[in-house]
C-alpha cells in the first residue's frame, strides 16, 4: 500500500489494528536499533570488547558519568538511563516508536530524498510500561513498551519503545535483520510513502499544527521549522 497524502494515508491507516507506530524516511531501511549499526564493536578508544553485553556496558557507563553534570534529574535505573542515552544519539538497544501515526508519517518525510519513505504499524499480544520491563541482561525477545516521558521531546512525540534482546556469544554475532518481524506475539503492518509526496505531505501536516517546532520543542526545532518555508 502506497500513501500520496495525508487523507489517503489515514484511510489506509484505518485498516490496521496497532499499538505503536514508526516512520523510516527509507523504505529499505532495516528495522534495527542503533547499536546493531555500529561497523566495528571490537574496539572503541583503548578498550578492546568481545561480546554486544561488554559494548553496551561500556556505552552506558561512559554515558552516565560524563553526563552527570548536564542531568538536572539522575534517571532511576539502567533503562532510564539507556532512554535518555538514546534521546541523545548513543547507541542502545532500543528502537523508538510513537503512539500518534501522524508523528511517525512526520518522520517518514522529515528527509525529502529521491527515496520513498515508510511508516511501520506494530501490533503486540503483550506490551508494558517502562517500569514494568525486566532488567536489560533479562531481555530475550522484543518487549515493547510506553515511557514514563522523562523529556519533553517524549512527550511530544507521544514516544514509546522497543528494546531488543543482544545477540550472545563471543566475536559478535550478527543482530538477525527480520528479528522484529519474525517474532512471536507481535504483527507488523507498514505504508509506503511516496517519495515524490513528500513535500506536500509535509505541507499538509504543518498546516495540521506538526512539524519541527512541535515534534523537537527546542530552539533548534524552532529554527528547522521556520527555514522549512523554504523550497529545496
Amino acid at each position: 500500500m502506497k500513501a500520496h497524502c495525508v487523507v489517503e494515508y489515514l484511510k489506509l491507516v484505518e485498516l490496521f489494528n496497532y499499538e505503536f507506530t514508526r516512520g523510516q524516511v527509507n523504505s529499505e531501511w532495516l528495522l534495527l536499533p542503533s547499536i546493531a549499526r555500529i561497523s566495528n564493536p571490537e574496539s572503541c578508544f583503548n578498550m578492546g570488547f568481545c561480546t554486544w553485553d561488554e559494548v553496551e556496558e561500556f556505552l552506558l557507563d561512559e554515558f552516565k558519568s560524563q553526563s552527570l553534570p548536564y542531568v538536572s534529574i539522575k534517571p532511576e535505573g539502567d533503562l532510564s538511563w539507556m532512554i535518555l542515552a538514546q534521546h541523545y544519539s548513543l547507541a542502545t538497544r532500543l528502537l523508538d516508536w510513537t503512539t500518534n501515526p501522524l508523528k511517525s508519517l512526520f518522520f517518514a518525510v522529515e528527509n525529502m530524498d529521491s527515496n520513498d519513505g515508510v511508516v511501520y504499524f506494530c501490533s503486540s499480544i503483550y506490551f508494558t510500561s517502562e517500569k514494568f520491563v525486566p532488567n536489560l541482561s533479562e531481555i530475550d525477545e522484543v518487549t515493547f513498551f510506553k515511557s514514563s516521558h522523562s523529556n519533553d521531546r517524549l512527550v511530544a512525540q507521544e514516544g514509546g519503545f522497543c528494546a531488543f534482546p543482544l545477540p550472545k556469544g563471543v566475536l559478535f554475532e550478527k543482530f538477525d535483520p527480520l528479528i522484529l518481524e519474525n517474532s512471536k506475539n507481535i504483527t507488523l503492518n507498514k505504508i509506503i510513502i511516496d517519495a515524490v509526496s513528500k513535500h506536500s505531505i509535509r505541507n499538509e501536516l504543518n498546516r495540521l499544527g506538526i512539524n519541527h517546532r512541535t515534534i523537537y520543542p527546542s530552539m533548534d526545532g524552532v529554527s528547522k521549522s521556520i527555514m522549512n518555508g523554504f523550497k529545496s
